[in-house]
């Protein structure tokens, strides 16, 4: 007989629910993030109300009364419009094209249009000064035709800059895009084709749906057009992070530099919580769909375009500037010299990238985690906090860094390359946080429970449970931070030891000296240098996900 009353089975009652994290290793991650992100702005603010000893908003007030402020904010909000408006006309369509049409050649183009991201900007600045000089074959083609003195093309201006960083930041409005499109209920449109033309759905449907995606990238890629420093120093625009940085580096004015981005701050803090509000609990990264595949668009007759389309811009990103770097370093002998002059900075920037990644990941897995299973204020609380040093210039951060860290008792820091480690993880690792707790909101909580019930001990269950099934994520943010890092300018510029330079500070100083073969060779080597390490890890993810299920 089988009872059928109240019974309980051994102490099965007593076992509470395991959780895989304790809070006190999350809050030790927390507060380092806090020492390495936020402590950092908190005495640049801090610094800037301070004058001759006292406080003061003598540079506030100098900030305001300043007519040239205007023509200052109006240049970098311009800017970073610009290549947000553009990222999101070339994002979108190419991630409507790759994952909703039965676009010939996606899978290839969908890995080639990701390249992008391994040429850092100011890579593709130095590329396109060489195509754009005024001796290159494009400019005297156009001076001979129309009988000009002077060259009719100029790389040097704003909307150069915003065609560059255009080219560089829409993979982040296609990958959001095309986690919207993966994510979202595939019904509704099935629903209303039934009544409606394609045309139609995707006004009244599709675009509603996956507006909160778009949106948020464009805020990303806004803030980190607004913050860029790289580009917007070699082509000479006068825009907030370049002034930043003339002030502290040249009339060594901390205050005067941290008021002068405050304006800019202002409106970066708002956005990013904008974004965070248009985010809510959505993925910002999607490992598979969750919801039922949805039929595919056919091009017919539109095939030839659509593929022409995508063709022109991963030709403009990836292959223009690969090519015109191949074509200014010339022949073999300039990467050797190339090689004996930045060994040293070859060499560093690669393990400082892999360090910082590695310690990224590390850090960003317990704060998501943190984030993820801590209901009401305490997780939103922790998770805006994370967010907001998106919302500050790296020259800000690099000036933060040094108020923090050039200190007696801090000198070991300071005076190495763990200051360079340390600005890595103030700078990247927010985008890290988000692309992980992307891959913890799919996990289920029964699977803590059933950890609970067989094995007490957290750490083997960190690493036999949680481990293994963040490892997508955990592998896409450890390449999004060290391609980020590979390409850092702006921070590590201010804060590098005496003597001691990454190869992106390496390439700055040499563009200064004129060495444009150089300079090429070096761009060249620091793109493969990039490419090695992130092909291999995405090859392991791709057999990963094939071997789990995903795809």
């Amino acid at each position: 007989m089988v009872p059928t009353g109240p019974y309980r089975l051994g102490n099965c009652d007593k076992i509470k629910p395991m959780v895989v994290v304790p809070k006190y290793v999350s809050w030790i991650a927390i507060a380092l993030f806090a020492l390495a992100a936020l402590l950092p702005l908190i005495f640049m603010v801090a610094g800037s109300l301070v004058v001759d000893g006292r406080v003061s908003l003598s540079n506030y007030r100098t900030l305001l009364s300043d007519s040239g402020q205007r023509a200052l904010l109006f240049n970098s909000v311009l800017l970073a419009f610009g290549v947000a408006l553009g990222a999101c006309l070339i994002g979108a369509p190419l991630a409507f094209l790759l994952q909703r049409t039965d676009l010939v050649f996606k899978n290839y183009l969908r890995y080639a249009y990701l390249l992008t991201l391994l040429i850092p900007p100011y890579m593709s600045a130095v590329a396109w000064i060489h195509r754009l000089g005024r001796y290159q074959w494009l400019n005297q083609f156009f001076v001979n035709m129309l009988g000009k003195d002077e060259a009719v093309l100029s790389v040097y201006n704003l909307p150069a800059a915003i065609f560059v960083l255009t080219l560089y930041y829409f993979p982040f409005i296609t990958l959001m895009v095309e986690s919207g499109l993966q994510t979202m209920n595939h019904r509704l449109e099935e629903a209303g084709s039934l009544c409606a033309s394609p045309a139609t759905v995707l006004r009244r449907i599709t675009l509603p749906l996956i507006y909160p995606y778009l949106a948020s990238g464009a805020i990303f890629v806004f803030i980190f057009a607004i913050t860029e420093y790289g580009v917007p120093a070699l082509l000479g625009l006068n825009v907030y992070t370049v002034v930043i940085f003339a002030h502290f580096s040249a009339y060594y004015n901390e205050a005067a530099a941290t008021a002068s981005a405050m304006p800019l701050v202002a409106i970066t803090v708002t956005l990013v919580v904008l974004q965070r509000q248009l985010m809510g609990n959505r993925s910002y990264v999607t490992m598979e769909s969750h919801t039922a595949h949805p039929s595919r668009i056919r091009l017919g007759k539109w095939q030839g375009l659509g593929l022409t389309f995508s063709l022109c811009i991963i030709s403009l990103s990836v292959v223009v500037p690969i090519v015109d770097l191949l074509i200014g370093a010339g022949s073999l002998s300039t990467y050797q010299v190339a090689l004996k002059t930045a060994e040293r900075q070859i060499i560093s920037s690669f393990l400082l990238s892999a360090v910082a990644a590695t310690l990224i990941v590390i850090l960003a897995l317990f704060i998501a985690y943190f984030i993820e299973k801590s209901p009401g204020r305490g997780g939103s609380t922790i998770d805006l906090l994370t967010v907001l040093p998106f919302a500050f210039p790296a020259t800000v951060l690099g000036i933060g860094l040094i108020k923090t860290w050039n200190r007696p008792l801090t000198q070991f820091i300071y005076g190495t390359y763990g200051i360079i480690v340390i600005a890595l993880i103030a700078r990247f690792i927010p985008f890290t946080i988000r692309v992980i707790s992307s891959t913890l909101k799919s996990l289920s909580k029964n699977l803590e429970e059933a950890a609970g019930l067989s094995e007490p001990r957290w750490t083997r269950n960190f690493w036999k449970i949680l481990v293994p099934l963040s490892r997508p994520g955990l592998i896409a943010g450890w390449v999004i931070a060290f391609i980020l890092s590979s390409g850092e300018i702006g921070a590590t510029l201010l804060v590098a030891p005496p003597g001691e330079a990454t190869l992106p500070i390496r390439i700055h100083t040499l563009l200064h000296y004129g060495a444009s073969k150089i300079v090429c060779a070096l761009c060249v080597i620091a793109i493969i240098m990039t490419f090695l390490p992130v092909a291999i890890l995405v090859s392991c993810l791709r057999r990963l996900r094939k071997f789990e299920g995903y795809v």
